[in-house]
């Protein structure tokens, strides 16, 4: 956001789930990609720090499910389509997290 006012959304959010691994956003290439093929996107990168499947919550309860799906739902909700995907562990929560795209891309 920038001055105080909400910006601009496009039609389609891209979700990238990542997998096992230092908590970093996988996918940033990917979304370049489409950007520069002239597709106007926005992205959520989602990481989960703890390593555990996106199972566990930040109080280190197994409680992750419902806060992911929580945390996703608040935005994904804002768009008319969301395609998400990941591989490995991020494949495994595109899977998880279906229920909230209008495509899903898991391997």
């Amino acid at each position: 956001m920038s001055g105080g006012a909400e910006e601009e959304l496009q039609d389609t959010l891209v979700v990238t789930f990542s997998a096992q691994g230092g908590p970093v956003a996988q996918g940033q290439a990917e979304v370049r990609a489409l950007r520069d093929a002239s597709l106007k996107v926005d992205a959520l990168y989602v990481c989960d720090p703890a390593n555990a499947w996106y199972l566990q919550d930040p109080d280190f309860g197994w409680n992750g499910l419902a806060y992911y799906d929580h945390k996703i739902r608040s935005i994904t909700q804002r768009y008319k389509h969301v395609f998400m995907w990941g591989g490995s562990m991020g494949g495994s929560a595109a899977l998880l997290f279906a229920c909230l795209a209008d495509c899903v891309h898991a391997f």
